[in-house]
């Protein structure tokens, strides 16, 4: 292997380290069996690990869609992130849908023949976000 091959593969490992770093964020799973989608979805809590040290503070809420995709990186970024000091504490709420079609499409989608789901599952979301406060 050539010393640009090992540099950068040095380079590639070196950015790649905070995501197995120790874990900063409490993660918490959840089934909400949603009336309002008529299924259950899983939804994915991510706290700060100061979470119960402060108990009057109002921790901004950040929420990710097509949270199954996302929850290594989620969890890994963040905790690099608490740990250097380069976010504050939040809450960060991971919702895995199944259907992005029918979810994220306002009207029924021609070529599919499905969709129209975008504010039923805008209602879903903002009662999901009601617990979170």
């Amino acid at each position: 292997m050539n010393y640009l091959k090992k540099l950068r593969l040095l380079a590639i490992i070196i950015c790649l380290l905070p995501l197995f770093s120790a874990n900063a964020v409490i993660v918490k799973e959840h089934i909400i069996n949603s009336k309002t989608l008529g299924e259950k979805q899983n939804v994915t809590v991510y706290l700060p690990d100061n979470y119960g040290d402060f108990p009057d503070y109002k921790y901004p809420v950040y929420y990710f869609l097509d949270g199954k995709y996302y929850k290594d990186m989620i969890q890994g970024v963040m905790s690099s992130y608490y740990e250097n000091g380069l976010a504050p504490s939040m809450i960060l709420v991971a919702i895995e849908n199944e259907s992005r079609i029918r979810d994220y499409t306002p009207t029924e989608h021609v070529e599919y023949k499905q969709g129209g789901g975008a504010d039923v599952f805008l209602d879903y979301i903002e009662r999901a976000a009601s617990l979170c406060r």
